[in-house]
């Protein structure tokens, strides 16, 4: 599998059903505004995948920097930080 495509597949995506539109709507949290969505969850994936690289792609073309893609741990740190939940707190739910 080419660099790119490993790459690619390491960003997130939330895929969440939407009984509005009686789709699954596709987020990446890496790039505000990237979304996408699909029939089926197996279609929304895919079109996940293809935004990602697009958007990969145009970043590239307009000559910005891609940000690497999240780690988890570190932003569900962030998140529970910014919540209140202090570091204390987080090594006793761990334990």
């Amino acid at each position: 599998m080419a660099a790119q495509q490993r790459r690619k597949r390491r960003y997130s995506m939330i895929i969440e059903w939407s009984d509005e539109d009686q789709l699954y709507i596709v987020t990446v949290p890496e790039s505000p505004g990237c979304r996408t969505h699909g029939a089926t969850r197996a279609e929304a994936l895919r079109q996940g995948e293809e935004v990602i690289e697009g958007w990969i792609e145009a970043t590239r073309a307009w000559g910005y920097p891609v940000p690497p893609p999240r780690d988890f741990a570190e932003w569900a740190h962030g998140e529970a930080l910014a919540a209140g939940v202090t570091d204390a707190e987080l090594v006793e739910a761990r334990v």
